[in-house]
């Protein structure tokens, strides 16, 4: 796998959503993080934990066994650390567990099975220029905007750097430094791997990575029950133009989302509609 081109993104890369998603993210410029757990696709954060958990015993025991006092002891209990808070979340306590809230986007803007899977005949494709996400990066704690691997042989490279990382020297506790670890290198692996079914996306993820039930959580009403979510302020130039999904009144719902943005003072965003032959 060439790192280079898993790292580097396109210019712009494609939210799909509904009407109510649309109008929501252009109406408050947030976007909402969902806690990825309650995500609509099996074992979102499941998939590669188990595989992570036994390479993090692994290297602990390669460095140095159980109770061992010296530097490569305390990078061993690092890993240790590291490996039974994974295990734990996100089922401990609320207020003692991590997570890892998501907000995805497809590098196309125009696919068949992203407009079966969220738009339905009135979904629409929000591009984001990826400069603004990264620029949420910088200025926010935890967050990261990573490429999605399919299948664990494609993410092996990418995972054997994460251990590398996390498994270096410390400096102080070696549980702190494993928390910290855990939450800027460990998770935001984990959450970026899925199963191969999946490939067809072409999936990018903007993830925020915390610790508790904090003050900025909120709640909606989903198909699971309440679904929490943290929100991300979007620099007033994210959106580099709206897709209208295909169906009907196509030349209704362009007009509509251009009014939109005319009101919101976006009125250079380009609107189009779909190329795609589905009739729903």
């Amino acid at each position: 796998m060439d790192d280079s081109a898993r790292t580097v993104p396109p210019e712009v890369v494609y939210h799909y959503t509904n009407a109510s998603g649309l109008l929501g993210i252009i109406s408050t410029g947030t976007l909402w993080m969902t806690d990825i757990e309650f995500m609509n696709d099996a074992e979102e954060l499941a998939y590669a934990r188990s595989s992570v958990l036994d390479e993090l015993q692994v290297r602990a025991y390669e460095i140095a066994p159980p109770d061992e006092r010296s530097a490569d002891g305390d990078r061993a209990e690092t890993l240790r650390s590291i490996a039974e808070e994974l295990e734990q979340s996100p089922h401990g306590h609320p207020s003692r567990t991590y997570h890892v809230y998501a907000a995805c986007f497809c590098q196309n803007g125009d696919l068949l099975s992203q407009w079966r899977a969220y738009g339905g005949d009135s979904g629409y494709a929000i591009g984001f220029h990826t400069s603004s996400l990264l620029d949420l990066c910088t200025s926010l704690p935890d967050v990261h905007f990573e490429k999605v691997t399919y299948g664990l042989d494609d993410a092996r490279l990418y995972l054997n750097d994460m251990l590398e990382a996390v498994s270096q020297g410390i400096a102080g506790f070696p549980g702190a430094t494993g928390n910290i670890r855990l939450m800027t290198r460990v998770l935001p692996t984990v959450a970026a791997i899925k199963h191969p079914a999946f490939a067809e996306e072409q999936e990018w993820r903007l993830l925020s990575t915390r610790w508790g039930a904090s003050e900025t959580l909120r709640f909606r009403p989903g198909s699971v029950g309440l679904v929490p979510y943290v929100e991300a302020n979007l620099p007033a130039d994210a959106v580099a133009h709206v897709i209208v999904g295909p169906g009907q009144y196509p030349r209704v719902r362009i007009s509509g989302v251009a009014q939109l943005l005319e009101r919101r003072g976006m009125g250079g965003v380009e609107v189009y509609g779909s190329t795609s032959p589905l009739r729903l």
